[in-house]
């Protein structure tokens, strides 16, 4: 019995990976890219140091309508093993525990991709750069590519790895979600993730390149719907940090009308053991607006004493009531005004893809196409930031490559 022609569209991480997972099968099989430098999300990811995974590896990092689904596809390629798979390859990673993080030990993206390529040249596996896929035709027995809008080769097996439309400009996008639809499938509705917010609030010029920790939460009719910790940055236009980008998803994919994003500047107090500091004698007579710079940056301070409306000089033993419930809300529960966000070319991922219930949950391939498979951000999950996306990728990479394996053997 012959071997099937398989093509991988795409060589992001998804790609390469279900490439590499499939050579180590013994499967051959040939990778298209449009690109000539493939890979350019890996080297822009993690500020260029490229976080490859996360220690705290669970379907609960995910955003998707079925956990289970992510559960049982992360269970392809576990964490232990992507860290043995990256050792195996000369390429120790390091853990920095602040956030679980992992990154190489070089802090150098270039090295994952020149790890990824080194493999499938070892491997064999024919990688085409500079080949767009213009076009996807179904027979009953296999599938046309269009290559570069004039070469057609057939194959049996297809594998979308064509990622998401965030970041166009290193090649995704949006085109596999066309090539999805002509195949029958419906796409759920495409949004910017991880992306930064923008606001017209009247203080980010003074606060621009201002950090701090903080927790957000977004609200829905009053209602508290989900929260992230983590650093909060002022930008120019807006706001940024991770604890921003992990709830920009769920706000721009919210359709309640009256929604709203606020934050606890002082994550690390609660409100009764803020009083009882304020009762401490070396606090007493210390005023609030001393009190708030102890906290935060002089200009934050000086701005959060203008939103309350209290007078600069009033002493923390000297707040009634009604001034502490205001002085509250600033630190505990601060409105952002948000007037948009910044749109696929600034977003680390897309939401929204190819729905759940279309796919095997066993194989990824199409409940609707036989032999098409799909690995990668062109399914609708959606990590939070600190190397999720990538263990999805390799994940439902190694799914991919251990179903194609397993339907030979039958």
């Amino acid at each position: 019995m012959s071997q099937p022609k398989i093509a991988i569209i795409g060589a992001g991480a998804a790609g390469m990976m279900a490439a590499i997972q499939c050579g180590l099968r013994g499967i051959s099989v040939e990778v298209f890219d449009s690109q000539k430098n493939i890979g350019k999300k890996i080297l822009i990811a993690g500020g260029g140091r490229c976080n490859i995974t996360n220690h705290d590896m669970s379907e609960d990092h995910f955003n998707c309508e079925n956990k289970r689904f992510v559960k049982n596809i992360l269970k392809h390629l576990p964490l232990k093993e992507t860290l043995q798979y990256f050792e195996s390859r000369q390429l120790p990673l390091k853990l920095e525990p602040e956030f679980n993080k992992y990154f190489p030990v070089s802090d150098k993206a270039e090295d994952v991709l020149n790890t990824f390529v080194a493999h499938l040249e070892e491997l064999k596996i024919q990688l085409h750069r500079e080949s767009r896929i213009t076009n996807i035709s179904k027979s009953e027995t296999d599938y046309t590519l269009t290559i570069n809008e004039k070469t057609k080769q057939n194959f049996d097996i297809l594998v979308l790895c064509t990622g998401g439309k965030s970041i166009p400009q290193t090649g995704s996008n949006g085109l596999g979600y066309e090539f999805a639809k002509k195949m029958g499938h419906q796409i759920n509705e495409l949004t910017p993730a991880l992306t930064p917010l923008l606001s017209e609030a009247a203080h980010l010029s003074v606060l621009s390149g201002y950090s701090l920790p903080g927790e957000i939460s977004l609200y829905e009719n009053e209602e508290k719907v989900i929260s992230f910790k983590g650093p909060i940055l002022f930008t120019h236009k807006g706001y940024s940090g991770p604890a921003i980008l992990n709830i920009s998803r769920h706000f721009i994919t919210s359709k309640c009308s009256d929604k709203s994003l606020r934050v606890n500047w002082l994550p690390g107090y609660q409100k009764e053991s803020l009083m009882v500091l304020w009762k401490q004698p070396e606090y007493r007579k210390k005023s609030l607006l001393a009190f708030l710079r102890e906290k935060f940056s002089r200009q934050f301070a000086d701005i959060l004493i203008e939103e309350s409306g209290l007078i600069s000089d009033l002493t923390l033993s000297e707040i009634n009531k009604e001034q502490r419930q205001k002085i509250f809300s600033i630190l505990f529960s601060y409105s952002l005004l948000i007037s948009g966000f910044k749109g696929f070319a600034f977003a680390e991922v897309t939401s929204g893809g190819i729905p759940i219930p279309e796919i095997n949950p066993k194989t990824l391939e199409s409940k609707l196409s036989k032999n098409l498979y799909f690995a990668g951000e062109i399914i609708d999950v959606d990590g939070q930031l600190g190397g999720y996306n990538f263990q999805w990728a390799f994940a439902s990479a190694t799914c991919v490559a251990n179903a194609i394996k397993n339907s030979q053997i039958k």
